[in-house]
This record gives C-alpha cells, structure tokens and sequence, in this order.
C-alpha cells in the first residue's frame, strides 16, 4: 500500500510540474475522490479543484461539500444546472455557476408526459448528458485546462477495467488516474489512516448487510452486497446499470 501510495503522489506531482495551474483536481465527493484529493492537496495546497453537483444530489452532498471546505480551507468550483443556489452553500460563500436548467426540465416534463416515468428512470443517458457532461465540458473551458486528476479505478466495475493511468483523449485533454490500481479496501484505509471525511451514505445500515458502496445521485444510487461490483448500486433499475454517467468517456473540450 506504501509504495501504490508513493506512486500515486509522484504521478500527481509529475502532472502538476508539467501542467502547473492548468492542471485541476476534478472531485465528486465521494471515497475516490476524497483520497485523491487528500494526495494532491499534499504535492499542491492551492491545486484548482472543480466539481460537478446535480439538483438530485442527496442534501447530504450539499453539506458534506461545506464540511470538506472548511477542513481543508479549499475553494473549489463548483457547477450546476439549476435555477437556484443550495441554502448551505449561499451561507458559507461556496463558489458555484448556475447552468441554465429550461432544455433538462423540457426535456423531463417531455419524458413523464410520454412514458409516466421520470427522465433519470427512462433515460439516464439523458439525464445525465443534460446535468453531469456537459456542465463538467463547461468546467473544463471555463478554468482553461490542459489536464485533470480522476478518482477512476480498475476494480470499481467492469466499464473501467481497460483504463490507464494517464489517458491522452486530445491533444488539449489529458485525463490522470492517480488511484487507478487503489482496490475499495484500500481507499477505505487510507481514509482511515489518514482521518479524511467520508460522506455519511457510506455509513448508512441496511437490515439485510447491503452498503451504499458508490455514490451518484439520490435515485440512482442503492445499497449492494459486498460480493456484487461497487457500481452495481448506480442505475440499478435501468438498462445503464453499472455503466457510466458519460464524464469518463466523452471528451471534455468540444474545440479539439
């Protein structure tokens, strides 16, 4: 574990010379994202940070995001595709770009018309093209990146098992898996031993022994035995189970 940890903070150390302030920590809040931030705030105290929230993320993210703020006195970026600022982040100065919301309620009220469904049960691919891909292409343009840190990793689930640790999508995008190799036990330790924050679904306690084991938005994501793959528990009633949410397989800069 020592020397996957030593790896990982060179590579992030590596990218962080290469790329300087054009070179961002993109983060999720969940256990992934939380080591890698931990590990790069440790090469880059003041490393850019962006971050891409959804109108159906749990309240809970809301206020996990001002928690972790706050511990590690860090500023990130956050973006949205909403019509209005979560109360705890208008009352502790979170630095958030509201997206226009008109074309995903168009396109929700559309699907629950035709099917009697909602959009992220009918169409997930969709739902999250409209709030995760394209607010996160934005963020990219926006901060004027060349590259970015992920929390991907190799044994999260089978869409992720053929990834590397630096992924030249363009020659304007360069996407760094620092954790690629990291197993979920192994996040789950360096949490522990290092005292980072983890959000509160992860604790969570189910009759039948199932845990929230990947995070993703309130109606998306369902507790999974320890047997099954983490991301089991996302979509898990719809044909994009497991899959995903399009961050990790579309480009992120339109102009390439």
């Amino acid at each position: 574990m020592d020397e996957k940890v030593k790896h990982s903070i060179e590579l992030i150390r590596e990218a962080v010379e290469e790329y300087g302030d054009q070179i961002a920590v993109g983060c999720s809040w969940g256990k992934d994202s939380m080591a890698l931030l931990h590990l790069a705030l440790q090469v880059k105290p003041d490393i850019p940070i962006f971050s891409i929230l959804t109108i159906h993320k749990p309240k809970e993210s809301f206020d996990f995001v001002v928690d972790v703020c706050k511990k590690y006195n860090i500023k990130p970026k956050i973006y949205m595709v909403t019509d209005s600022v979560p109360k705890v982040f208008l009352e502790n100065n979170v630095d958030i770009t509201l997206l226009p919301i008109d074309t995903y309620l168009d396109e929700a009220n559309r699907i629950k018309k035709e099917t009697g469904n909602e959009i992220y049960f009918e169409d997930p691919h969709l739902c999250c093209d409209l709030l995760k891909v394209a607010p996160i292409q934005r963020a990219y343009m926006d901060m004027n990146l060349k590259a970015w840190f992920s929390g991907l990793r190799n044994t999260e689930g089978h869409t992720r098992r053929f990834n590397h640790e630096i992924e030249v999508r363009s020659e304007k995008e360069i996407k760094i898996n620092p954790i690629l190799t990291w197993s979920e036990d192994e996040v789950w330790k360096y949490i522990e031993d290092n005292e980072i924050p983890s959000h509160p679904w992860y604790k969570k306690v189910f009759p039948d022994g199932k845990k929230i084991r990947s995070l993703g938005c309130e109606p998306c994501t369902v507790p999974v035995y320890d047997s099954e793959s983490e991301r089991d528990g996302r979509w898990s009633k719809t044909s994009k189970k497991a899959g995903e949410c399009g961050i990790h397989t579309n480009s992120l800069r339109d102009d390439k």
